[in-house]
């Protein structure tokens, strides 16, 4: 794993970048959609780039993490692109939630970056790649504080965070 290198993503990451996404975050797009195939085309063009970091070795995607502030979020919420994957019903609803979720101004100081959608690839976990994304994010952005949520059901994100410092200061239900 000497060989991973973390680097700003850039558009030939997209189509990977958002299955990566799908993948990851399953338990939770598949409330919408059990084929994560259609979430990673519906999730794609709403990508900006800019805003994430990937870990990837040759031209292999086997992480990545974004990181944001109080000027936008990494990911646009195009309801037509989520309509026309998801269907109708879905896709309204999806942008709805995504909405909430994704488009919310951060209220953050200038000098905060707001780090989200950290995943590992399935078959890459538990080598120090999110340790590593971490380490990116942090030496190629100016923020001098960072903030990122957790999911409770996810203890090994939440220790691997603990690891790198990170201190739980606030529990949302």
């Amino acid at each position: 794993m000497d060989d991973i290198r973390i680097r700003r993503a850039r558009e030939s990451d997209r189509v990977p970048l958002a299955r990566l996404l799908a993948y990851g975050f399953a338990q939770d797009f598949s409330a919408l959609c059990k084929d994560l195939d259609r979430v990673a085309r519906a999730l794609e063009s709403g990508l900006r780039l800019e805003r994430f970091f990937v870990a990837a070795c040759d031209s292999t995607l086997l992480g990545a993490a974004a990181c944001t502030d109080r000027t936008g979020r990494a990911v646009a919420v195009l309801p037509a692109d989520l309509k026309k994957q998801l269907g109708w019903p879905r896709g309204w609803l999806a942008a709805q939630i995504f909405r909430k979720e994704f488009a919310a101004p951060l209220t953050y100081p200038p000098d905060t970056g707001f780090i989200e959608f950290v995943t590992v690839a399935a078959d890459a976990r538990r080598h120090g790649i999110a340790t590593r994304l971490l380490e990116g994010v942090c030496a190629q952005t100016p923020y001098t504080a960072y903030e990122l949520d957790v999911i409770d059901r996810t203890p090994g994100a939440k220790a691997c965070y603990e690891r790198f410092g990170f201190v739980a200061y606030r529990k949302i239900e």
